[in-house]
């Protein structure tokens, strides 16, 4: 039961923190070591498709 209750707890943390940081307002991203998105939160995306070219 104490096993359930965690996972439960855990699971729904880590969809709360997964919004906060895509609601982020400031637009940023994590980066692998050769310079790769790994991950971008909305407003990166928002604005990096705005500035993509043809």
């Amino acid at each position: 039961l104490l096993i359930n209750e965690l996972v439960n707890f855990a699971t729904q943390y880590g969809t709360v923190q997964k919004q906060l940081l895509n609601d982020f307002e400031i637009p940023y991203a994590l980066l692998d070591y050769n310079s790769r998105f790994l991950w971008m939160n909305e407003n990166l995306q928002r604005s990096q498709a705005r500035t993509k070219l043809p």
